[in-house]
């Protein structure tokens, strides 16, 4: 007789895998090799197969269940706590129906309770996965914020799942104070707003939230569009939806959230698939109706290009980056003028000593100086003042017949020139 599969209460072990974490504890992110695994097992835990083989291996408890709140069956995989260093990450399959929505929590406890409300979302969501980031997004010095980092585990696995074509929902939260009197900022990241995304805008605001749409009101602080899950999402194709809450509305008003979330159905709008260009008020540019077959996008053209305009914008860009040298008539000590170009040549018939005119220039201001040698050796040196990098000595010689090239840059730290490189060409 097979014993029937434990009813759990998941809330009770989110909390209890999320308790010991902290700035403090140790983290490390796994090598190619072990970041290979995971996916793999990820792939088991989706398709059925055993991913204990490959997971346990990799300091992952592997399990399953009934969801005590919901009554769906579900698989789990979650890493090894502190004092552990393999805190890599939790995934939570819902094998009620295939894999529809992800919905991801990469900054537990440091957005507090925010994998409490992805959770409460995945119980309402048929067919969803829950990814939880496995460490405080401060351990490490930063290393295990998986927003930030494509190493880390949490990141293989959503970008394996947005390559799939799920539809990606984070879960992020915001001291009430960075956006006064605001519940939610929802942002595409660096995808495109569509369909999807506006869905849960409205279904947000129709549960009385109040709610920025970033495409229409841009709030950089918040909008995501740095998230490295984001960017795979907007390679691949997929949606991808940023959720941030505010601190009041994850404690006072979580059941209009989650009613919200959830209302948009963000698995049954069409996608998984790419995202073709789609008329949504505030995006810039503006979408066109129809879907480019050929260009530089993998999946479609989101956006009118203006070509004609694209064009005559290479073409000035084009113009102002050639940069024909300033020919320089030797003299032996040779004085650069850098406020009237950034190339100079000169053909010398002996020593040569080179100095730049006093007049500062704009930090970061770049010089290259070529010298030919013609019929004699000609060695270069540079006037005094002038810095050089760890290594280069003058003078330099350059065999006759032989073609020179020296780099400058300008410091206003400094208050000087200095000799980056110095070379012949071969």
């Amino acid at each position: 007789m097979v014993d029937p599969p434990p009813v759990v209460d998941l809330a009770e072990w989110l909390a209890g895998f999320t308790s010991t974490m902290s700035k403090a504890q140790p983290y490390r992110e796994p090598t190619a090799s072990e970041a290979g695994d995971g996916v793999a097992g990820l792939h088991r835990l989706l398709g059925g197969g055993d991913a204990g083989v490959l997971l346990r291996p990799l300091g992952f408890i592997v399990t399953s269940g009934i969801d005590s709140a919901s009554g769906r069956p579900f698989s789990l995989a979650f890493s090894e706590p502190a004092p552990g260093k393999r805190a890599w990450a939790a995934v939570l399959v819902d094998l009620c129906a295939p894999a529809r929505l992800v919905i991801g929590s990469p900054h537990p406890v440091a957005d507090q309770d925010s994998e409490q409300v992805g959770l409460a979302v995945w119980r309402r969501s048929p067919g969803s996965l829950l990814l939880v980031a496995g460490a405080h997004r401060r351990a490490a010095g930063g290393l295990a914020d998986p927003r930030n980092h494509t190493a880390s585990l949490f990141h293989r696995l959503a970008a394996t799942l947005l390559a799939a074509g799920l539809p990606h929902l984070q879960v992020h939260g915001f001291a009430d104070e960075s956006a006064p009197d605001v519940d939610l900022v929802l942002s595409p990241g660096a995808t495109t707003a569509g369909v999807p995304i506006t869905r849960v805008a409205d279904s947000l605001a129709a549960n009385d939230l109040a709610v920025v749409r970033t495409w229409q009101t841009p709030m950089p602080q918040l909008d995501g569009t740095t998230n490295v899950q984001g960017r795979a999402a907007a390679w691949t194709g997929a949606v991808f939806v940023h959720a941030e809450i505010s601190a009041s509305a994850r404690a006072s008003r979580r059941a209009a959230v989650i009613d919200g979330l959830t209302g948009a159905d963000l698995a049954g709008t069409g996608w998984p698939g790419p995202v073709p260009a789609q008329p949504v008020a505030g995006q810039f540019p503006v979408a066109v109706d129809t879907v480019n077959t050929t260009g530089t996008s993998p999946y479609a053209a989101r956006a009118d290009h203006g070509h004609a305009e694209r064009q005559a914008t290479l073409d000035r860009i084009a113009a102002l980056e050639v940069d024909r040298p300033v020919v320089l008539r030797y003299a032996a000590r040779l004085t650069i003028d850098h406020a009237g170009a950034r190339t100079f040549a000169v053909t010398a018939t002996g020593p040569l000593t080179v100095r730049l005119r006093n007049v500062a220039p704009a930090d970061g201001a770049t010089v290259l100086l070529e010298v030919v040698a013609d019929g004699v050796a000609v060695p270069v040196s540079f006037a005094a003042g002038t810095g050089m990098l760890t290594g280069l000595i003058p003078p330099f010689v350059i065999p006759a017949g032989r073609l020179g090239l020296f780099g400058l840059r300008h410091s206003a730290r400094t208050g000087r020139w200095t000799l980056l490189t110095a070379g012949l060409e071969q």
